[in-house]
C-alpha cells in the first residue's frame, strides 16, 4: 500500500532499522505536512494524538474491537469530522471459535458482519457496558448505517429516549466489502494544502 501511494510505511522495526531512524524521519515528515498519508501497521493504533487527521482507512478489520475502535479514533481528535473506512475482503474467513480471554476478538467479527444495526452498538457495549447508537450521542457524526436510517421515513410513533452521558464521537465509521486489492479507493492527498487534513492507513497484513 505504501509503495502504491508513493510513501514510506511506519511499522515495528528491528534494531538495525531503529538505528537508521527511519520511523523518526517518517513521523517528522508526516507531522510537518510533507507526507500527506501515513501508512502504518497497528504499531500506531494507540496513543497518537495528532489533531488534523480527516480519514482513517483499515485494510481488513483489526485484531479486536478495542483495536478497531482505538485505531479509528486516531482521527477527529480536534473535534472536527473524520471518516473511518474499513475495507473487508469478500472472501474473508471469519473465526467461529470463541476466545479464551475477552479481549474483543469475537466482537470485531460480529461488528464486521452485522448489517442491521448501528456500527457503534457492539463497540460501546463491549467497551462501556452500555449499547448506544450514533443518534443517541449528542453532536456525533453518523456511521454508514445511521446515515441510511436518517434518510428513511420516520415511524408513526416516536419515543424520546434520554441521551447517555458519553462524549461525542467525531468519527463516522463505514465498512466496505471488496475483493482484496482489486480496487484502490485511496488517493494520495499530498497535493492538498498543508495541514488541511491527513489520512491514516492501517495495514494489518504487511509492512
Amino acid at each position: 500500500m505504501a509503495l502504491s501511494l508513493g510513501v514510506k510505511p511506519y511499522y515495528a522495526q528491528n534494531r538495525e532499522e531503529q538505528k537508521e531512524g527511519l520511523n523518526i524521519d517518517i513521523m517528522k515528515a508526516w507531522l510537518a505536512g510533507k507526507q500527506r498519508v501515513m501508512v502504518s501497521t497497528s504499531v500506531l493504533g494507540y496513543g497518537l494524538d495528532y489533531p488534523s487527521i480527516r480519514g482513517v482507512v483499515h485494510l481488513d478489520m483489526a485484531y479486536s474491537i478495542m483495536d478497531q475502535y482505538q485505531e479509528d479514533s486516531r482521527g477527529g481528535r480536534d473535534g472536527e469530522p473524520c471518516n473511518a473506512v474499513t475495507i473487508i475482503p469478500k472472501n474473508r474467513q471469519l473465526l467461529t471459535h470463541r476466545q479464551r480471554y475477552r479481549i474483543g476478538t469475537d466482537e470485531v467479527y460480529q461488528w464486521a458482519t452485522s448489517t442491521d444495526q448501528c456500527y457503534c452498538l457492539i463497540p460501546s457495549r463491549f467497551l462501556d457496558g452500555v449499547a448506544v447508537t450514533c443518534m443517541l450521542l449528542d453532536g456525533a457524526e453518523f456511521c454508514g448505517f445511521c446515515r441510511l436510517q436518517e434518510m428513511e421515513d420516520p415511524p408513526e410513533h416516536v419515543i424520546d429516549l434520554p441521551s447517555p452521558s458519553h462524549q461525542r464521537d467525531d468519527v463516522s465509521r463505514r465498512r466496505i466489502r471488496a475483493d482484496w486489492y482489486e480496487a484502490d479507493p485511496l488517493t494520495d492527498g499530498r497535493h492538498t494544502s498543508q495541514h488541511s487534513g491527513n489520512v491514516f492507513v492501517h495495514n494489518h497484513h504487511a509492512k
